[in-house]
């Protein structure tokens, strides 16, 4: 499943996941930003319990994620462990791979989720899963925060002057 041509914003991709709710567990994520009727559908649908909408702009968005590892049990030790998963893909508007680091809020991008079913304490749903993001226009991240924003003075200059030896008092 595809949502085509929607701005995005908070893009976690490959090197930079974030941290689940009221969790230190990881998952990759992007914030898409969608019409009201397309919100509706998204909850109607039970990809989400209830919409969502931007602090500063009002506008609907949804949450679409990928957790970073799952947790499988060892069937030699009992034991729980972590395995890795791959991160989604991320692409031009070309098909070519692109430096997830780059992509700002505000990009446009074609994102690309699988649906899937979940139980968990006796409840069920449906989730998205976040598969890959083609960047059809790109907003470039350009940081924040740790640039130098100082006025720095000059520094002043001494001049050494050299005297012949002779004519130094003692």
């Amino acid at each position: 499943m595809i949502l085509k041509n929607v701005k995005i914003k908070w893009p976690r991709l490959g090197d930079n996941p974030g941290t689940k709710y009221a969790s230190d567990e990881t998952e990759w994520s992007v914030d898409a930003y969608l019409s009201a009727d397309d919100s509706k559908q998204w909850v109607a649908d039970g990809y989400a319990q209830k919409e969502r909408f931007d602090n500063e702009t009002g506008a609907p968005y949804v949450k679409i994620k990928r957790n970073t590892h799952f947790n499988k049990k060892n069937p030699v030790s009992g034991v729980m462990e972590k395995s890795p998963i791959s991160p989604p893909f991320v692409k031009d508007q070309y098909g070519d791979e692109m430096d997830q680091s780059i992509i700002g809020n505000g990009s446009v991008c074609n994102i690309q989720y699988m649906v899937r079913d979940w139980e968990y304490a006796g409840r069920s749903g449906k989730a998205p899963t976040l598969v890959g993001v083609q960047v059809v226009t790109l907003e470039e991240y350009s940081g924040g925060g740790t640039a130098d924003e100082f006025t720095y003075a000059a520094k002043p200059t001494v001049d050494i002057v050299e005297e012949d030896d002779e004519d130094v008092p003692f």
